[in-house]
C-alpha cells in the first residue's frame, strides 16, 4: 500500500498498460455467443440462475453443475442473468473484467515477492496475452477459473501482508478468501502448499508455529478435495461413456496435448 501511495503515478502507468494489452487481446470475445458446450447446462437451461432469491441461492449452494460444486461461479451467474437475462455480451464483458482485475492482482503478487517493477509487469503481461487464457476468458463456462484465480491471488496478497504487517486481520483475509476461492472452483486446494513457498521465499523457516497456522488451510483443502471426487462421481457414468470411446494410447496423447 505504502509504495502505490508514493508512487502512484507509476502504478497507474503500469496498470493502463495491463488494461491495454488484456482488452487489445481479448476484445474479439465481447462478440461470442453461447455455445452449446455446457453454456446450456450452466446458464441458459439454468433455472437456478433465472431469479435472484433466497430459495436459488440455497439451491445453488446444495448443488452440483456439469460434475462440479462452485456456488460463487454460478451466484455470480445469477447476478449478472438479474441485470440482464441471457445476455451473452454481458457475460463476456464480465470475463474479460475478471481476467483485468486477475492480471492486476498477478502484477501486485510478482511485485511483493520479486521487488521488481519490471519483472511484475513483464509476468503480468505475459500472463494477460498468454493463449492459454483463450479458454477461460472466450468460454462462459470456464468463468469458473477466473472467479476461482481472483479469490486465490487476493488470499496469497493478503497472506504476505499478514507476514509483512504480523496482523491477524490479513491471516483471516486469506482464509475467507481461500474458502471463495475453493467455492468457486476445486482447483483452489493447491493453496496450502504455495504459503510453504512463500515462506521460503520470504526466508521464514518452517517451525510448528508456521506450521500450525496453515491447518485451517489444510483441513479446508482436504474438505473441499473429498466434495470435488463426489460431485466428479455424480457425472461418472455419463463420462465414462465418452472415455471409454478413446484406447489407452489416446488418452496418453490427449492428456500431453491438455
Amino acid at each position: 500500500m505504502n509504495y502505490i501511495i508514493q508512487n502512484k503515478g507509476y502504478v497507474i502507468k503500469h496498470l493502463l498498460i495491463i488494461l491495454f494489452v488484456c482488452v487489445f487481446s481479448f476484445k474479439p470475445v465481447l462478440n461470442n455467443k453461447f455455445i452449446n458446450w455446457d453454456d446450456s447446462y450452466q446458464i441458459t437451461n439454468n433455472e437456478d440462475i433465472k431469479k435472484v432469491s433466497l430459495k436459488n441461492t440455497k439451491k445453488i449452494f446444495t448443488s452440483f453443475y456439469v460434475g462440479m460444486y462452485q456456488p460463487v461461479t454460478t451466484q455470480v451467474f445469477a447476478f449478472e442473468n438479474a441485470l440482464r437475462k441471457d445476455n451473452e455480451s454481458l457475460f463476456h464483458l464480465m470475463s474479460l473484467i475478471f481476467h483485468i482485475l486477475n492480471s492486476i492482482l498477478v502484477f501486485g503478487f510478482i511485485f511483493k515477492i520479486s521487488n521488481n517493477k519490471l519483472v511484475a509487469l513483464i509476468v503480468s503481461l505475459i500472463f494477460a496475452a498468454h493463449p492459454v487464457q483463450v479458454e477461460s476468458v472466450a468460454w462462459i463456462s470456464a468463468r469458473s477459473t477466473l472467479i476461482f484465480s481472483f479469490f486465490f491471488l487476493l488470499s496469497l496478497l493478503t497472506y504476505i501482508n499478514y507476514l509483512q504487517s504480523k496482523k491477524k486481520k490479513h491471516y483471516f483475509l486469506s482464509i475467507l478468501f481461500f474458502l471463495l476461492s475453493l467455492l468457486s472452483k476445486s482447483a483452489a486446494i493447491v493453496l496450502p502448499l504455495i504459503l510453504f513457498l512463500i515462506d521460503y521465499l520470504n526466508k521464514n523457516r518452517i517451525t510448528k508455529r508456521r506450521t500450525l497456522e496453515k491447518i485451517p488451510f489444510f483441513i479446508l483443502s482436504i474438505l473441499f478435495g473429498i466434495i470435488a471426487i463426489y460431485s466428479r462421481n455424480s457425472v461418472e457414468a455419463s463420462s465414462l461413456a465418452i472415455t471409454e470411446q478413446y484406447s489407452f494410447l489416446d488418452k496418453v496423447f490427449l492428456s500431453f496435448y491438455v
